[in-house]
C-alpha cells in the first residue's frame, strides 16, 4: 500500500503530552493523534510506501504485524475522511463467509451503492450518505453494525447489514436489516448465500446473542421472509399498526444459543 497527504489540506495543533489535533481543510472534521499516530503526518506532499514509511519509524515496541495494522487502520481513516489517498490497497482473495473489517468499507460501500438496489437485495437505506466509504467506515469503527460477507475468490457476491437494536437494553437480539446481493444471482443462489450467511452469523454470535431477528414492515420484504423461513427463521411476534404509517410489524427470530 502507498499513500499521499498533501499538508494544504488540514491543519494542524499541537495538543498535550504530545498529542496533535488535525483539521480537516474539506469538511472542518477534527482528528486526534496520539504520539504514535501524528507520525503518519511526518511526510506529505508526496507518495509513500507504507513499508518504507515503517521502516523509517525504526525501533518500537510492538510485533511487526501489529504496528502495520495501526497504520494501516489510521490511513483507511484519513482516507475515508477525504484526506488521504490511497493505492495498492490490499484485496481480499478469499472464498467463503466472514465478518468484515475496518479496511473492508470500500469494499463494502463500492457493493452496496451497486446492488442494493438490484436483484433481490432488499436493503433498508439505499442513500449515498449512508452507503458511502465515510458512512459504512464509520460504523464499522464505531462498532455500530456488523457486516457478513460472502465472497467467491475475491468477489463480493452477498451482504448482511446485522446491528443490536439500541432501544432494547440488556438484550442480546440481534437485529438483520439489510441482505444485499450481486445481480448475477437468482432467486435460487441468493436463498442459498442468505442461508449461508445467517449459518455464519449463528456460529459467530452464538456465545454472545441469543437469536438474529428480522423485522417484516413492507410487501418489498417478501421474498426475505420467505427464504429466512427455510433459513430457520419462525414468527414470534405480531404487532398490528404498530407503525406510523399504520402498517404492521411482524418479528421473525432465529434462536442461536
Amino acid at each position: 500500500m502507498r499513500y499521499r497527504i498533501n499538508r494544504e489540506d488540514f491543519f494542524a495543533r499541537e495538543e498535550e503530552q504530545g498529542t496533535m489535533a488535525i483539521m480537516v481543510c474539506k469538511t472542518n472534521q477534527i482528528l486526534h493523534f496520539n504520539r504514535a499516530g501524528r507520525h503518519i503526518f511526518d511526510v506529505c506532499d508526496r507518495w509513500v510506501e507504507l513499508d518504507e514509511f515503517l521502516h523509517d519509524l525504526g525501533a518500537v515496541n510492538t510485533t511487526p504485524a501489529k504496528l502495520r495494522r495501526y497504520f494501516e487502520e489510521i490511513l483507511y481513516k484519513l482516507h475515508a475522511c477525504g484526506l488521504a489517498r490511497l493505492e495498492d490497497i490490499p484485496q481480499p482473495a478469499g472464498t467463503g463467509c466472514r465478518l468484515a473489517q475496518q479496511g473492508d468499507y470500500m469494499h463494502i460501500s463500492r457493493f452496496l451503492t451497486a446492488y442494493a438496489q438490484k436483484g433481490q437485495s432488499c436493503a433498508t437505506i439505499v442513500g449515498e450518505g449512508y452507503n458511502g466509504p465515510y458512512g459504512v467506515y464509520t460504523r464499522l469503527y464505531e462498532r455500530q453494525t456488523h457486516y457478513l460477507l460472502s465472497e467467491q475468490d475475491g468477489e463480493l457476491i452477498a451482504l448482511l447489514e446485522i446491528s443490536q437494536p439500541n432501544h432494547i437494553s440488556g438484550n442480546t437480539v440481534l437485529s438483520i436489516s439489510t441482505a444485499v446481493f450481486h445481480e448475477k444471482l437468482d432467486a435460487q443462489d441468493a436463498c442459498e448465500q442468505l442461508r449461508l450467511l445467517t449459518d455464519h452469523a449463528a456460529k459467530l454470535f452464538g456465545g454472545y446473542a441469543s437469536k438474529l431477528r428480522y423485522p417484516y414492515m413492507h410487501p418489498r420484504q417478501q421474498w426475505m421472509r420467505d427464504s429466512l423461513a427455510k433459513c430457520g427463521f419462525v414468527q414470534t411476534a405480531f404487532f398490528p399498526g404498530e407503525l406510523q404509517n399504520g402498517c404492521d410489524m411482524i418479528w421473525y427470530d432465529r434462536m442461536i444459543q
